[in-house]
C-alpha cells in the first residue's frame, strides 16, 4: 500500500511539475520573441526574468511549506527543490541576462542561512557562485552546445543536491533515485521543449522576414509597403505629421533583361536599390524603402515639412546616385536612368492608397516626357 502511494505521489508530482515547467517556458519564450505591445516589447527582458523568479518563488514557497508541514519526510518532499533547480539554472541560460545572473547570485548565499551553517554548506555556497557566474559568461557557447550544457547542469546539479542533503539530512537510496530520476526527466523535457519551440520560432522568424523583405535587393517588400503607408496615413489623421511618398522605375529595364539576361538585370536591380537606401539612410528624414514592382521601388519618408526645394533636392540626390553608376556586361558598359514621381500627403486625402496613386501617376508622368525625369507633385522638372 505505502508502495502505491509513493508510486502515485511520485508520478502526480512528476507530471505537474512538467507541466508547469512547460507552461513557464512557453510564457518567457512568448514574451521574447512575440511582443504584443509596446511596452513588452521594450521591457521583454526585464519580464521574462520577473516571471521566471515568480515561479521560482512559488516552487521555494511550496518546497517550504512541505517540508515544515509534513510529518514524515519521504524523499524530502524535493519535487519542488528539482523545479527550483531547474527553473534557476536554465533561467539563467535563457534570459543571458545580468541582472538575473545577480539575483541567482544573491539567491544562492542566502539560501543556506536557512540552515544551520557548516563548512561543507561554506564551500558549496562558493562553489555554486563560481558555477553560477561561469554559466552566465559562457551562456552563448552552451546555447550551441548540449554537451556543455549536460557537463555544466550535472555539476550546478550535484553541488545543490549534496548541499541540500547535508542541510536536511540523509534519505534513502531509493529516495536518491527518485529524486535523481525526476530531477533529469524534467531538465530533459524543459531543454527538448525549449529546442522544439525555438526551432519553430526561428522558422516563423525566417517566413516573416521572407515577407518583409525582398531577398534579391534587400528592400521592403510590397506587403511592408501596403501595411507601413496605412499606418503613416492613420498617424497623420491622428497627428497631422506629413509623410511623403516617392516611387521610381528604371527606365527602358526589359531591355537590360533582354540585351544582357535576368542575372544582369539582378545585378542593376540590386545595386540601384542599395543606391537608393544609401540615399535615404543619409537624409534628414526617417525613411523605408520598398520594392513595389519588378523594376519599381518606393520611398516613404516621415515627419517631413512641406517644402517643395527640400523634396525636390532629395528626388535629384537619388537620381543622380543611380546615375553614378556603370555595369559592364558582355565587354560593353551600361548606365541606368530613372524617373520619379513624388507627393506628400493631403488633408483632402480620405485613404492612404490615395497618396500612393498620386505618386505612381506623377512617375508616368515622368516616363510621358522622355523619362529620366523628376515629377514632383504634378509638376515635372527641368532637367
Amino acid at each position: 500500500m505505502i508502495f502505491k502511494i509513493v508510486a502515485v505521489s511520485y508520478m502526480a508530482s512528476l507530471i505537474a511539475n512538467t507541466v508547469l515547467l512547460l507552461g513557464g517556458v512557453s510564457l518567457i519564450m512568448w514574451i521574447k520573441r512575440e511582443p504584443m505591445t509596446n511596452f513588452i516589447g521594450k521591457h521583454k527582458t526585464l519580464l521574462s526574468c520577473i516571471m521566471g523568479d515568480a515561479l521560482i518563488i512559488l516552487a521555494y514557497m511550496q518546497l517550504w511549506v512541505n517540508q515544515n508541514a509534513a510529518t514524515t519526510l519521504v524523499g524530502f518532499h524535493w519535487t519542488y527543490f528539482n523545479v527550483m533547480l531547474v527553473a534557476t539554472f536554465n533561467l539563467l541560460i535563457y534570459t543571458n541576462n545580468r541582472w538575473q545572473m545577480l539575483y541567482t547570485l544573491v539567491g544562492t548565499a542566502i539560501w543556506p542561512l536557512t540552515g544551520k551553517v557548516t563548512v561543507p554548506l561554506v564551500l558549496g555556497t562558493l562553489g555554486l557562485l563560481v558555477v553560477t557566474y561561469f554559466i552566465y559568461c559562457v551562456t552563448d557557447r552552451i546555447m550551441h552546445s548540449g554537451l556543455l550544457y549536460t557537463v555544466l547542469f550535472i555539476i550546478y546539479s550535484a553541488i545543490w543536491l549534496a548541499m541540500t542533503n547535508d542541510m536536511f539530512g540523509h534519505q534513502s537510496r531509493p529516495a536518491w533515485g527518485r529524486q535523481i530520476a525526476a530531477l533529469i526527466v524534467l531538465n530533459l523535457v524543459v531543454f527538448g521543449y525549449y529546442q522544439m519551440l525555438k526551432s519553430q520560432l526561428d522558422r516563423m522568424d525566417t517566413f516573416r522576414h521572407q515577407a518583409q523583405v525582398d531577398e534579391l535587393t534587400n528592400a521592403h517588400t510590397f506587403a511592408m509597403f501596403n501595411e507601413k503607408l496605412a499606418d503613416a496615413f492613420t498617424q497623420f489623421q491622428q497627428d497631422g505629421k506629413l509623410y511623403a511618398v516617392f516611387t521610381l522605375d528604371i527606365d527602358h529595364f526589359k531591355r537590360v533583361n533582354d540585351t544582357y539576361g535576368h542575372l544582369a538585370g539582378n545585378k542593376v536591380l540590386t545595386a540601384v536599390a542599395h543606391q537608393i537606401e544609401h540615399v535615404v539612410e543619409s537624409g534628414q528624414y526617417a525613411g523605408q524603402v520598398y520594392r513595389t514592382g519588378g523594376e519599381e521601388f518606393t520611398v516613404i519618408l516621415h515627419d517631413i515639412r512641406e517644402d517643395d526645394q527640400e523634396a525636390e533636392t532629395m528626388l535629384r540626390t537619388v537620381q543622380a546616385a543611380v546615375g553614378t553608376l556603370m555595369f559592364t556586361f558582355d565587354g560593353q558598359q551600361l548606365q541606368v536612368t530613372i524617373s520619379l514621381g513624388g507627393t506628400h500627403v493631403y488633408t483632402e486625402d480620405t485613404n492612404y492608397l490615395q497618396v500612393y496613386k498620386r505618386a505612381d501617376q506623377y512617375l508616368y508622368d515622368s516616363k510621358r516626357h522622355g523619362r529620366d525625369a523628376v515629377t514632383l507633385r504634378g509638376r515635372t522638372l527641368a532637367r
